[in-house]
C-alpha cells in the first residue's frame, strides 16, 4: 500500500529528506535473504493478507473525520499498523540474526538425533549437512517465518482495536505533514493509558488513536499549525534514514529535528 507523500531529496550524512513517490517499506530488500525467499513474506503475506485489506480501510479513513469501519476493516487496519512496526529494515536484520543464531544453537544442542539418522556418506554434523545440500538458508531465514506471528499478536491487536480512532484533516492548513521511513509512532507505549498512536496518511491527513477520547478532543481543539508542527517533529525524530515531504520547504525543519547519523572511524 503506497504512501501518498511525494518526496524531496535532501542529503544529510546517511539521512535525507526525499521527494519522489514513497512506497511502503519492502520486506526483504537488502537484508541478506536468499534470492528465492527475498520477498516471500511481502508477496505471500504482507501484500494479500495485510496491505490489500488495509487499503480498503484507508479509503474510508481518508473520507471521514471520525471514521466508522466495519469490524473486518478495523482489524485489517490494526494488522497494517502492527506490520509497520516489523517492516523496519534494521529491526528485520536484527530479528533475522537473532532467530538464526537461536535456531543454530538448538540444532547443535542435540547432535545425537542427527547421528542416529546419519548415513556413512553424510557430513558429521547437521549444519554441515544443510550447507552441503545448499539449504542452510533455512536457518539464516528462520526469522522471516516469525513475521506473520508478530503481526497477529492478540493482546496488541485487542489494545489498538479498542482505542478511539480519529483522522484529522488539514486541507486548509498553512503547510502539510511530512512522514518518514518509520512512519508510525506509539508514545509512550501501548501499556500506558496515555498512549497515542500517530500515522500520517497524506500531506493533509493524519490518523490518531488513543485510549483517551479526552486526549483526542484536546488535540482536536488545537489550531492546525500547533498540531502539524508536533506531528512533523515526531515524524522527523522517528526517521531512520529518510524523511518524506511534498516540497523542499521542510528542509529547515529537517535540519532542526533530524540528527545526523554518526559516522564510524574512517
Amino acid at each position: 500500500m503506497g504512501s501518498r507523500h511525494p518526496r524531496c531529496e535532501r542529503g544529510r550524512g546517511r539521512r535525507s529528506c526525499r521527494s519522489q513517490c514513497a512506497g511502503r517499506p519492502r520486506y526483504g530488500r537488502g537484508i541478506g535473504a536468499a534470492p528465492e525467499h527475498r520477498n516471500a513474506i511481502e508477496r505471500e503475506f504482507m501484500g494479500p493478507e495485510v496491505d490489500d485489506p488495509a487499503s480498503r480501510a484507508l479509503r474510508i479513513l481518508l473520507s471521514e473525520t471520525r471514521p466508522v469501519l466495519p469490524m473486518d476493516l478495523r482489524i485489517a487496519w490494526v494488522r497494517f499498523l502492527m506490520s509497520l512496526l516489523v517492516r523496519l529494515p534494521n529491526l528485520l536484520r536484527q530479528l533475522k540474526a537473532d532467530a538464526s543464531e537461536t535456531l543454530a544453537q538448538e540444532i547443535v544442542k542435540r547432535p545425537e538425533e542427527y547421528e542416529a539418522l546419519r548415513r556413512a556418506t553424510d557430513p558429521p554434523t547437521l549444519m554441515e549437512f544443510l550447507r552441503e545440500r545448499g539449504i542452510n538458508g533455512l536457518v539464516e531465514d528462520f526469522g522471516t517465518t516469525l513475521i506473520p506471528g508478530l503481526v497477529e499478536l492478540p493482546q496488541m491487536k485487542a489494545d489498538i482495536a479498542r482505542m478511539d480512532w480519529r483522522v484529522f484533516h488539514f486541507r486548509d492548513g498553512p503547510y502539510g505533514l511530512v512522514t518518514s521511513d518509520f512512519p508510525i509512532c506509539m508514545l509512550p507505549g501501548l501499556a500506558s493509558p496515555d498512549c497515542l498512536i500517530s500515522l500520517p496518511l497524506s500531506p493533509t491527513a493524519i490518523f490518531l488513536a488513543s485510549y483517551s477520547s479526552d486526549l483526542l478532543n484536546q488535540l482536536d481543539a488545537l489550531q492546525p499549525p500547533a498540531l502539524i508542527d508536533s506531528a512533523n517533529r515526531i515524524s522527523i525524530q522517528s526517521a531512520q534514514q529518510y524523511v518524506y515531504a511534498d516540497n523542499r520547504q521542510y528542509y529547515d525543519l529537517v535540519d532542526r529535528f533530524l540528527e545526523p547519523v554518526s559516522r564510524g572511524p574512517e
